[in-house]
């Protein structure tokens, strides 16, 4: 038996409605922050990217958290989406360590099944100095920071940029996502990095860099520098691209420097 054009036309329409699902998300949910000096920020999120960033307030940019909650299930699931992304809470708050102020921004879900449920962060303060970030199922991005820094994420992939040379230590952890960290000149620690099943691109053009054995195409082992603080990077099917330079930002598609 054949089939016409419109049935076919039909038919393929009629699948992808199926498999399209219920998508709803909320508004940004904003917290302004009244900031002065360096602080530290702290995030915790069950699933969803992050993205931190060093702004200037003299351009008009705010100090702030924004969230956007989001949920996704089966067709004709709306009410089961929408109850599953009102179990979606999260805060601001400052507190104190021993460097001193700490933002620390915590998202959860008491949803039964995180599957499909989400809250993608933007944390906007003047100066990063320290930085924490904890998800699951999310992209992480960084935009101008300075001290220690911890990125630990799965399924996604992770972006450090900072025109301030870092001296460590550096965590940056994740799984089927891609790694690229680019830092200032004078950036110094002992480095260790992994991709498994993927590769490792290093480009130092400013700095005393020695390679040490256990150096492959899917992993570094060197010293960049004097300091002997860990600058430790893992991924799994992912490309490592690790550059410190001058004006270190600005890259081409293809990240050749």
């Amino acid at each position: 038996m054949k089939i016409g054009l419109v049935t076919k036309c039909c038919l393929l329409a009629l699948l992808v409605l199926a498999t399209s699902g219920c998508s709803i998300q909320s508004k940004p949910e904003h917290q302004p922050l009244e900031l002065e000096g360096p602080v530290a920020v702290q995030v915790n999120s069950f699933a969803g990217d992050v993205t931190v960033r060093g702004i200037d307030p003299r351009s008009g940019a705010r100090s702030q958290v924004t969230v956007v909650r989001g949920s996704s299930h089966g067709i004709r699931r709306y009410d089961k989406a929408r109850n599953a992304m009102d179990s979606i809470s999260w805060s601001a708050r400052m507190d104190r360590n021993d460097r001193g102020p700490v933002l620390v921004v915590d998202v959860v879900s008491t949803a039964p099944s995180t599957a499909g449920v989400r809250a993608d962060v933007m944390v906007d303060v003047p100066i990063i100095d320290g930085l924490s970030v904890h998800t699951t199922k999310g992209d992480i991005s960084v935009d101008e920071v300075s001290g220690p820094v911890e990125l630990i994420t799965t399924d996604g992939s992770v972006e450090l940029l900072s025109d301030q040379a870092l001296r460590g230590p550096l965590k940056i952890l994740t799984s089927e996502g891609d790694v690229n960290v680019r830092l200032q000149a004078g950036t110094s620690g002992e480095l260790d990095f992994m991709a498994k099943h993927g590769r490792v691109g290093l480009y130092v053009r400013a700095g005393q860099m020695r390679v040490k054995p256990g150096t492959s195409n899917d992993a570094c082992r060197g010293q960049l520098g004097d300091s002997t603080e860990p600058f430790v990077i893992r991924t799994t099917h992912g490309v490592i691209r690790f550059t410190v330079k001058h004006n270190p930002k600005p890259h081409g598609i293809f990240h050749m420097d």
